[in-house]
């Protein structure tokens, strides 16, 4: 069989539940290998990118794995798929910060796909392997830590004819760009979130130092429901400027919209507005963002001439 697999087994103390604790059976369990050359037919197992070569101490090096702590927590669900397109969107809680190097994949996963020359020959249950039969990105997608600590991602795969949709899932996976380590791993589930919506500010200021510049309110949808925006606008445009993408207004689980504010009023004063943003949240129909600013320069300074005569 030329079955192509993900050439790595995925695990962390977060995921016990993707694999079974009956030895026998692997064939639900997230076991990707890679195959060796024909002089070692053995195949290699990779738990968090820690290579296991041959089913023996698999489950030995899978058990010591569970007590390892990760900064990932990820909620993976499918999308409103169509005839053609599957959408994979992921919510990840990051515990600190990380770096470019941590990259996200996703792989549309077919199960109990037969290939009998993997494993031990004298175990059949061990035949069964998963075959991975679409992946993104091939460098890994970027992941955005926002100010509260977590990231939305949305993968879009098009359903190709031969895909058997009944035994279709997904795995989401962050792994390291340069040491290869795997950081964490989640595997397609459902959720039943109502939206919830969710701010980097609760009030925004501005004053001398910043009243010519633009400044960023980043909302986000903090759920695994769909965050749509019904409305969003300023009460004061006389004195401020609210300037957004209008043809954005729904937010997928995880994911950012940004605001941007700039100040019309450039003389001396207090000015103070109030930004509400509608939508379907159920946590806050109504975001009020109050927006405050105190001028104590005026943009437009008075110049005086004495005249004397002689």
């Amino acid at each position: 069989s030329n079955t192509e697999v993900i050439p790595m087994t995925i695990h962390t103390n977060k995921n016990v539940d993707l694999f079974h604790q009956q030895s026998p059976d692997l064939s639900n369990r997230i076991l990707l290998y890679k195959k060796q050359g024909e002089e070692s037919p053995l195949p290699s197992f990779y738990v968090n990118g820690s290579e296991q070569v041959g089913i023996g101490g698999l489950q030995n090096k899978i058990n010591a794995e569970k007590n390892k702590q990760s900064i990932f927590d990820m909620k993976v669900q499918f999308g409103e798929n169509t005839d053609k397109l599957m959408f994979v969107e992921v919510k990840t809680d990051i515990d600190e910060e990380i770096t470019s190097a941590d990259v996200m994949f996703c792989a549309i996963i077919e199960k109990h796909i037969n290939a009998p020359q993997v494993g031990n020959t004298n175990e059949s249950d061990y035949y069964y392997v998963t075959r991975k039969i679409e992946l993104q990105p091939t460098g890994g997608s970027t992941i955005y830590r926002n100010d509260l600590g977590f990231a939305g991602n949305r993968f879009t795969f098009f359903i190709e004819d031969f895909w058997n949709m009944d035994e279709i899932y997904a795995i989401v996976w962050v792994q390291n760009a340069e040491t290869r380590e795997v950081k964490q791993a989640e595997k397609v589930k459902m959720y039943d979130e109502k939206p919830t919506i969710a701010s980097n500010t609760d009030t925004l200021y501005f004053d001398d130092d910043n009243k010519n510049t633009s400044e960023e309110i980043e909302i986000y949808n903090s759920s695994m429901g769909y965050l749509e925006l019904s409305d969003v606008s300023i009460d004061n445009t006389d004195d401020f400027k609210l300037q957004f993408n209008t043809d954005e207004m729904r937010l997928y689980p995880g994911m950012t919209k940004l605001l941007n504010v700039k100040m019309n009023a450039k003389e001396e004063g207090e000015y103070t507005g109030i930004i509400t943003i509608k939508s379907n949240a159920d946590n806050m129909p109504d975001l009020l963002i109050p927006v405050n600013a105190k001028i104590e320069k005026s943009a437009s300074p008075v110049i005086t001439t004495d005249i004397k005569t002689i």
